[in-house]
Protein backbone atom coordinates (compact mmCIF):
# COMPACT_ATOMS: atom_id res chain seq x y z
CA UNK A 1 0.00 0.00 0.00
CA UNK A 2 1.19 3.39 -1.22
CA UNK A 3 0.04 5.54 1.49
CA UNK A 4 2.45 4.57 4.86
CA UNK A 5 5.28 5.65 2.44
CA UNK A 6 3.35 9.22 1.86
CA UNK A 7 2.49 9.82 5.52
CA UNK A 8 5.58 8.97 6.61
CA UNK A 9 7.70 11.46 3.56
CA UNK A 10 4.73 13.86 4.76
CA UNK A 11 6.52 13.39 8.55
CA UNK A 12 10.01 13.87 7.23
CA UNK A 13 9.02 17.08 5.47
CA UNK A 14 7.57 18.22 9.21
CA UNK A 15 10.38 17.26 10.76
CA UNK A 16 13.14 18.73 8.14
CA UNK A 17 11.30 22.33 7.55
CA UNK A 18 11.30 22.51 12.13
CA UNK A 19 14.64 21.56 11.62
CA UNK A 20 15.43 24.22 9.20
CA UNK A 21 13.43 26.92 11.57
CA UNK A 22 15.28 26.03 14.58
CA UNK A 23 18.43 26.66 12.75
CA UNK A 24 17.13 30.32 12.13
CA UNK A 25 16.84 30.11 7.86
CA UNK A 26 14.30 32.15 6.99
CA UNK A 27 12.92 29.76 4.65
CA UNK A 28 9.76 31.64 2.52
CA UNK A 29 8.84 33.50 5.29
CA UNK A 30 11.53 36.23 6.67
CA UNK A 31 11.44 37.86 9.92
CA UNK A 32 10.95 41.27 11.13
CA UNK A 33 13.90 43.59 10.81
CA UNK A 34 14.87 45.36 14.00
CA UNK A 35 14.21 48.84 13.00
CA UNK A 36 10.14 47.30 12.34
CA UNK A 37 9.18 47.07 16.08
CA UNK A 38 10.54 50.86 16.88
CA UNK A 39 8.79 52.05 13.34
CA UNK A 40 5.47 50.88 14.80
CA UNK A 41 6.40 52.82 18.25
CA UNK A 42 6.92 55.74 16.42
CA UNK A 43 3.82 55.88 14.08
CA UNK A 44 1.81 54.47 17.61
CA UNK A 45 3.73 57.95 19.59
CA UNK A 46 2.97 60.02 16.84
CA UNK A 47 -1.36 59.20 16.38
CA UNK A 48 -0.90 60.01 20.41
CA UNK A 49 0.68 63.39 19.39
CA UNK A 50 3.45 62.24 22.49
CA UNK A 51 6.82 63.72 20.63
CA UNK A 52 8.85 62.67 23.59
CA UNK A 53 8.40 59.36 22.51
CA UNK A 54 8.16 59.24 19.09
CA UNK A 55 11.65 61.14 19.06
CA UNK A 56 13.30 58.27 20.76
CA UNK A 57 11.53 55.13 19.17
CA UNK A 58 12.16 56.89 15.57
CA UNK A 59 15.91 57.17 16.63
CA UNK A 60 16.00 53.51 17.69
CA UNK A 61 14.83 52.94 14.11
CA UNK A 62 16.77 54.69 12.24
CA UNK A 63 20.11 53.83 13.83
CA UNK A 64 19.00 50.23 13.34
CA UNK A 65 18.13 50.29 9.45
CA UNK A 66 21.50 52.33 9.77
CA UNK A 67 22.95 48.81 11.11
CA UNK A 68 21.15 46.17 8.79
CA UNK A 69 20.64 48.15 5.46
CA UNK A 70 23.43 50.90 5.47
CA UNK A 71 23.18 54.54 5.72
CA UNK A 72 22.23 55.41 1.87
CA UNK A 73 19.37 52.84 1.82
CA UNK A 74 15.64 54.17 0.84
CA UNK A 75 14.25 52.82 4.08
CA UNK A 76 17.18 54.66 5.91
CA UNK A 77 16.47 57.98 4.25
CA UNK A 78 13.23 57.87 5.35
CA UNK A 79 13.75 56.78 9.09
CA UNK A 80 16.62 59.53 8.75
CA UNK A 81 13.86 62.09 7.50
CA UNK A 82 11.32 61.04 10.16
CA UNK A 83 13.94 61.27 13.04
CA UNK A 84 14.82 65.02 11.83
CA UNK A 85 10.87 66.37 11.35
CA UNK A 86 10.19 65.10 15.20
CA UNK A 87 13.05 66.62 15.90
CA UNK A 88 12.30 70.05 14.30
CA UNK A 89 8.96 69.83 15.95
CA UNK A 90 10.80 69.65 19.32
CA UNK A 91 13.10 72.66 18.55
CA UNK A 92 15.97 71.13 19.00
CA UNK A 93 17.14 71.95 15.93
CA UNK A 94 20.84 70.69 16.19
CA UNK A 95 19.89 67.15 16.08
CA UNK A 96 17.41 67.85 13.29
CA UNK A 97 19.70 69.30 10.89
CA UNK A 98 21.86 66.17 11.14
CA UNK A 99 19.68 63.63 10.63
CA UNK A 100 17.40 65.45 7.76
CA UNK A 101 21.76 66.55 6.49
CA UNK A 102 21.99 62.13 5.94
CA UNK A 103 18.72 62.09 4.85
CA UNK A 104 18.74 64.67 2.38
CA UNK A 105 22.10 62.92 1.08
CA UNK A 106 20.50 59.70 0.79
CA UNK A 107 17.56 61.21 -1.01
CA UNK A 108 20.04 62.72 -3.37
CA UNK A 109 21.71 59.34 -4.19
CA UNK A 110 18.78 57.39 -4.93
CA UNK A 111 16.78 60.32 -6.77
CA UNK A 112 19.67 62.42 -8.08
CA UNK A 113 20.38 66.37 -6.96
CA UNK A 114 17.24 67.84 -8.84
CA UNK A 115 14.05 65.07 -8.17
CA UNK A 116 10.89 66.39 -6.52
CA UNK A 117 10.92 64.00 -4.12
CA UNK A 118 14.27 65.82 -2.58
CA UNK A 119 12.40 69.04 -1.65
CA UNK A 120 11.21 67.03 1.94
CA UNK A 121 14.37 67.35 3.76
CA UNK A 122 15.74 69.93 1.68
CA UNK A 123 12.27 72.17 2.90
CA UNK A 124 12.95 70.55 6.56
CA UNK A 125 16.86 71.28 6.65
CA UNK A 126 16.50 75.04 5.41
CA UNK A 127 13.76 75.30 8.73
CA UNK A 128 16.43 73.60 10.77
CA UNK A 129 18.93 75.75 9.84
CA UNK A 130 16.90 78.69 10.18
CA UNK A 131 16.32 77.55 13.91
CA UNK A 132 19.51 77.32 14.43
CA UNK A 133 20.23 81.19 12.87
CA UNK A 134 22.25 79.87 9.90
CA UNK A 135 20.96 82.27 7.35
CA UNK A 136 23.36 81.65 5.05
CA UNK A 137 22.59 77.70 4.34
CA UNK A 138 18.56 78.17 4.64
CA UNK A 139 18.39 80.67 2.43
CA UNK A 140 20.02 78.64 -0.52
CA UNK A 141 17.92 75.89 0.62
CA UNK A 142 14.66 77.13 0.26
CA UNK A 143 15.72 78.59 -2.85
CA UNK A 144 16.73 75.42 -4.29
CA UNK A 145 13.98 73.20 -3.09
CA UNK A 146 11.43 76.29 -4.45
CA UNK A 147 13.64 75.89 -8.00
CA UNK A 148 12.86 72.15 -8.07
CA UNK A 149 9.43 72.65 -7.24
CA UNK A 150 8.80 75.30 -9.65
CA UNK A 151 10.67 73.14 -12.62
CA UNK A 152 7.68 70.29 -11.67
CA UNK A 153 4.58 72.38 -11.79
CA UNK A 154 1.43 70.49 -10.84
CA UNK A 155 -1.37 71.39 -8.10
CA UNK A 156 0.24 70.14 -5.35
CA UNK A 157 3.61 71.12 -5.99
CA UNK A 158 2.73 74.73 -7.35
CA UNK A 159 1.20 74.79 -3.34
CA UNK A 160 4.55 73.58 -1.74
CA UNK A 161 6.30 76.54 -3.50
CA UNK A 162 3.81 79.30 -1.99
CA UNK A 163 4.67 77.81 1.52
CA UNK A 164 8.32 77.39 0.56
CA UNK A 165 7.97 81.42 -0.80
CA UNK A 166 6.42 82.13 2.91
CA UNK A 167 9.29 80.10 5.23
CA UNK A 168 11.29 82.10 2.63
CA UNK A 169 9.67 85.61 3.37
CA UNK A 170 10.48 84.78 6.95
CA UNK A 171 13.63 84.21 6.84
CA UNK A 172 14.34 87.25 4.69
CA UNK A 173 12.55 89.22 7.71
CA UNK A 174 14.52 87.43 10.36
CA UNK A 175 18.18 88.74 8.70
CA UNK A 176 16.67 92.28 7.44
CA UNK A 177 14.67 93.42 10.56
CA UNK A 178 15.94 94.30 14.00
CA UNK A 179 16.05 93.31 17.80
CA UNK A 180 12.47 94.72 18.11
CA UNK A 181 10.18 92.33 18.29
CA UNK A 182 7.36 93.94 15.31
CA UNK A 183 4.83 92.02 13.67
CA UNK A 184 4.71 92.18 10.22
CA UNK A 185 0.66 91.39 8.80
CA UNK A 186 0.43 88.62 5.66
CA UNK A 187 -2.67 88.96 3.94
CA UNK A 188 -4.11 85.37 2.86
CA UNK A 189 -6.58 85.31 0.80
CA UNK A 190 -7.13 82.65 -0.47
CA UNK A 191 -5.27 79.76 -2.74
CA UNK A 192 -7.01 79.30 -5.99
CA UNK A 193 -5.77 76.29 -8.33
CA UNK A 194 -7.91 74.51 -11.25
CA UNK A 195 -9.82 71.24 -9.78
CA UNK A 196 -9.55 72.27 -5.75
CA UNK A 197 -13.09 72.74 -4.67
CA UNK A 198 -13.95 75.19 -2.82
CA UNK A 199 -14.02 73.23 0.58
CA UNK A 200 -10.70 72.10 -0.26
CA UNK A 201 -9.39 75.77 -1.08
CA UNK A 202 -10.50 77.34 2.08
CA UNK A 203 -9.27 74.14 4.12
CA UNK A 204 -5.50 75.22 1.50
CA UNK A 205 -6.27 78.47 2.99
CA UNK A 206 -6.39 77.86 6.48
CA UNK A 207 -3.27 75.79 6.04
CA UNK A 208 -1.07 78.17 4.61
CA UNK A 209 -2.59 80.89 7.12
CA UNK A 210 -1.49 78.28 9.85
CA UNK A 211 1.95 78.12 8.49
CA UNK A 212 2.25 81.90 8.54
CA UNK A 213 1.53 82.29 12.24
CA UNK A 214 3.98 79.54 13.04
CA UNK A 215 6.71 82.05 11.55
CA UNK A 216 8.60 84.59 13.92
CA UNK A 217 7.59 88.11 14.09
CA UNK A 218 4.19 87.33 11.09
CA UNK A 219 0.99 87.21 11.91
CA UNK A 220 -1.54 85.98 9.30
CA UNK A 221 -4.19 88.61 8.86
CA UNK A 222 -7.87 86.72 7.70
CA UNK A 223 -9.27 88.78 4.67
CA UNK A 224 -12.34 89.18 6.94
CA UNK A 225 -10.41 91.73 8.98
CA UNK A 226 -8.41 93.08 5.69
CA UNK A 227 -11.44 94.33 4.51
CA UNK A 228 -13.01 95.87 7.92
CA UNK A 229 -10.27 97.93 7.71
CA UNK A 230 -10.28 99.45 4.54
CA UNK A 231 -14.01 99.64 4.30
CA UNK A 232 -14.62 103.25 2.72
CA UNK A 233 -11.26 103.15 0.60
CA UNK A 234 -12.56 100.76 -1.93
CA UNK A 235 -12.33 103.81 -4.35
CA UNK A 236 -8.64 104.56 -3.71
CA UNK A 237 -7.95 100.61 -3.72
CA UNK A 238 -9.69 100.18 -7.36
CA UNK A 239 -7.43 103.28 -8.64
CA UNK A 240 -4.32 101.88 -7.44
CA UNK A 241 -5.24 98.60 -9.00
CA UNK A 242 -6.46 99.98 -12.36
CA UNK A 243 -3.10 102.70 -12.56
CA UNK A 244 -0.65 100.33 -11.12
CA UNK A 245 1.09 99.66 -14.57
CA UNK A 246 0.53 102.82 -15.86
CA UNK A 247 2.57 104.31 -12.56
CA UNK A 248 5.45 101.33 -13.03
CA UNK A 249 5.92 103.13 -16.52
CA UNK A 250 6.08 106.57 -15.17
CA UNK A 251 8.37 105.96 -12.51
CA UNK A 252 10.89 104.04 -15.45
CA UNK A 253 9.99 106.70 -17.61
CA UNK A 254 10.67 109.76 -15.22
CA UNK A 255 14.03 108.01 -14.38
CA UNK A 256 15.72 107.48 -17.84
CA UNK A 257 14.37 111.18 -18.40
CA UNK A 258 16.72 111.95 -15.50
CA UNK A 259 19.47 109.52 -17.04
CA UNK A 260 19.10 111.45 -20.10
CA UNK A 261 18.15 108.35 -21.61
CA UNK A 262 15.52 110.16 -24.33
CA UNK A 263 14.62 107.09 -26.51
CA UNK A 264 13.96 104.98 -23.82
CA UNK A 265 11.93 107.77 -21.34
CA UNK A 266 9.70 108.26 -24.95
CA UNK A 267 9.12 104.56 -25.02
CA UNK A 268 7.89 103.91 -21.40
CA UNK A 269 6.07 106.80 -21.08
CA UNK A 270 4.44 106.17 -24.19
CA UNK A 271 3.32 102.52 -22.84
CA UNK A 272 2.28 104.63 -19.40
CA UNK A 273 0.32 106.66 -21.17
CA UNK A 274 -1.68 103.78 -22.96
CA UNK A 275 -2.54 101.94 -19.69
CA UNK A 276 -3.39 104.83 -17.67
CA UNK A 277 -5.62 105.96 -20.81
CA UNK A 278 -7.20 102.43 -20.80
CA UNK A 279 -7.46 102.78 -17.05
CA UNK A 280 -9.07 106.27 -17.03
CA UNK A 281 -12.58 104.12 -17.54
CA UNK A 282 -12.86 103.07 -13.89
CA UNK A 283 -10.44 105.34 -12.23
CA UNK A 284 -11.43 108.39 -10.30
CA UNK A 285 -7.78 109.65 -10.33
CA UNK A 286 -6.53 111.34 -13.41
CA UNK A 287 -3.42 112.66 -12.29
CA UNK A 288 -1.00 109.87 -13.25
CA UNK A 289 -2.50 110.64 -16.66
CA UNK A 290 -1.95 114.41 -16.26
CA UNK A 291 1.81 113.87 -15.28
CA UNK A 292 1.96 111.20 -17.63
CA UNK A 293 0.90 113.92 -20.61
CA UNK A 294 3.63 116.67 -19.71
CA UNK A 295 6.90 114.67 -18.90
CA UNK A 296 6.05 112.87 -22.11
CA UNK A 297 5.76 116.69 -23.83
CA UNK A 298 9.16 117.51 -22.02
CA UNK A 299 10.57 114.54 -23.56
CA UNK A 300 9.45 115.43 -27.02
CA UNK A 301 10.51 119.01 -26.55
CA UNK A 302 13.99 118.03 -25.76
CA UNK A 303 14.25 115.88 -28.43
CA UNK A 304 13.56 118.49 -30.94
CA UNK A 305 10.15 116.75 -31.82
CA UNK A 306 8.16 119.74 -30.65
CA UNK A 307 4.96 118.93 -32.91
CA UNK A 308 4.74 115.59 -30.73
CA UNK A 309 4.96 117.57 -27.69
Amino acid sequence: MPYPCFIRAKADLRILIAFLFCLGLPLSISHAEEWQPHYELYLTAIKENDLDAAVIHARRASLASNRERGLRDKQSGVLAYNLGVVNLELGRYGDAARALQEALLTYEELYGPDHIQITKPLTQLASAHKGLRQWTPSEKEYVRSLQILRSNPSEENNLKAGLVLVQLFSLLLFTLSAPAQAETEVVVVGVHLSGLSEGEARRTTAKVASVVDRQRNLRAVPPDEVRSRIRGRGDQILDQALTGQGRKMLAEGRLFFEQADLEQSRARLSMALEHLGSAMAGSTDNRPFIDTLLLLGMVNVSMGDEDAA
